[in-house]
């Protein structure tokens, strides 16, 4: 690029030269400064939307790779779920598990950038973003939370009505559903709160939400339950697990072309034996993070059939019953090998040598 603006500026002072200066007109019968004249001003051109093509190619590359920040990236999120609010049917089971999906995905970005107390970790250099979204996610927790347990209700085969009822009462009076011209008080609410805050720098954040995952791994990796107990071991585990999964949905954001940009996902490469990203390729494609495929599938195994070990220690407890130990000794075998294999600590190594 540095050659290529010389050799323009170069041009164009032959060109002045054989003009005789900016100021000096062509002489009519001087056909040989004409022919001069003529021959530049093409090489000119071809230099100059050269140039002007290399240029802009660049610029829209990097806009392509340029995901949005700050409270930007929350706004596409925020959009669906007011949509989903519009003349919503609590009847309606297929429309409430959508919209609670992206209650969970909400939460996960929110997650990520308040503090982990909660999950035992402590503050650390990015408190900028601090306590302040604590509220902001206990709210849509709350909402999600009955949702969830209204599901959960008839999964079991239960009635479900009173739980119906306090969806009903969640969405009227705390202000969750989308009025006809579009306005949501809560959604507004929660936008408006993020477009206030003061954000850290694009890069800072990137390696803030790569600390946050790591983090999270880590908690899973360096934590111990009591498999004997439904909600507070097999589900506390399920649950600390599937926060990775939707993390990485939470972080696939757009950019300002509306094209999706993921801050995670995966490789083809082998499982490495020290837990070392491919750092290479990670930085290769510049906003996307690759960790290794074989290292989530594995993970991503093992909290699928903590899911189901959930769902049927579940069953029983609805059933009046204790879970079985085929279900209690399978989990705590799942919990002793994700320790034993050290599979989160090492996909936490992965994601934090994406850190730029």
């Amino acid at each position: 690029m540095k050659n290529r603006k010389i050799q323009f500026v170069g041009t164009w002072a032959l060109a002045v030269f054989l003009m005789g200066g900016v100021a000096s007109p062509l002489r009519a019968d001087d056909k040989k400064l004409d022919a001069a004249f003529r021959k530049a001003s093409k090489a000119i051109k071809k230099l100059e939307a050269d140039y002007t093509d290399e240029v802009c190619q660049s610029c829209v590359q990097d806009m392509k790779n340029e995901p949005k920040s700050g409270a930007a990236r929350f706004s596409d999120l925020l959009g669906r779920i007011k949509k989903a609010l519009t003349n919503i049917d609590p009847n309606d089971q297929g429309a409430l598990d959508r919209l609670r999906a992206d209650l969970y995905l909400l939460q996960a970005e929110l997650r990520l950038f308040m503090n982990y107390t909660s999950a035992g970790v402590g503050k650390d250099q990015y408190t900028n973003y601090a306590g302040e979204m604590s509220g902001m996610n206990a709210q849509v927790k709350q909402l999600e939370d009955s949702i969830g347990g209204y599901l959960e209700t008839l999964r079991l085969g239960n009635n479900g009505n009173a739980a119906l009822d306090r969806i009903k009462e969640s969405l009227k009076n705390d202000g969750w559903l989308t009025s006809a011209d579009g306005s949501n008080a809560k959604v507004d609410g929660i936008q408006k709160s993020l477009e206030a805050m003061k954000w850290q720098d694009a890069k800072t954040e990137r390696n803030m939400l790569l600390d946050r995952v790591a983090q999270q791994l880590e908690y899973v990796q360096n934590t111990h339950y009591d498999m004997n107990e439904v909600e507070e071991g097999i589900h506390a585990l399920r649950k600390e697990m599937r926060w990775y999964r939707y993390y990485v949905s939470a972080l696939t954001t757009l950019d300002a072309e509306g094209n999706s940009v993921a801050l995670l996902a995966t490789t083809d490469d082998h499982c490495p034996s020290q837990g070392r990203a491919p750092a290479a390729d990670a930085f290769k494609t510049g906003y996307t993070c690759k960790v290794s495929a074989c290292l989530v599938q594995d993970y991503r195994s093992l909290e699928s059939e903590m899911t189901g070990l959930k769902k049927r220690g579940a069953d029983a407890m609805n059933a009046g019953k204790k879970a079985g130990d085929e279900i209690t000794k399978r989990a705590d075998e799942i919990m002793k090998s994700l320790h034993a294999k050290k599979i989160p600590q090492l996909l936490a190594n992965q994601v934090r040598a994406c850190k730029l």
